[in-house]
């Protein structure tokens, strides 16, 4: 099954943070991102607010030929180091 983590922000010292759901935390910058880890860590947090390390890996640039789609596509893959849950609710 494949993870998404949307509404992400930078944080501290690169550790993205965001809510697997709409809303978040103020930032200027918001993205989503393919999770890339196990599904036993991941599961228990869908739906929560959540704190991310790990690394990420940028998407390559979308061709001119997929037009509009380009800005809803991921902004890359995080590979996952650890997750810690922040809430259970996304705000």
């Amino acid at each position: 099954m494949p993870f998404m983590l949307s509404n992400a922000s930078a944080a501290g010292a690169g550790a993205p943070v965001a809510t697997s759901g709409s809303g978040g935390a103020a930032s200027s910058t918001k993205a989503s991102y393919r999770l890339d880890g196990t599904e036993s860590a991941l599961t228990p947090h869908v739906g929560h607010k959540v704190e991310i390390t790990g690394t990420i890996e940028e998407q390559r640039p979308a061709s001119a030929a997929a037009g509009g789609a380009a800005s809803a596509a991921p902004a890359g893959t995080l590979k996952v180091d650890s997750v810690k849950m922040v809430s259970t609710t996304c705000p």
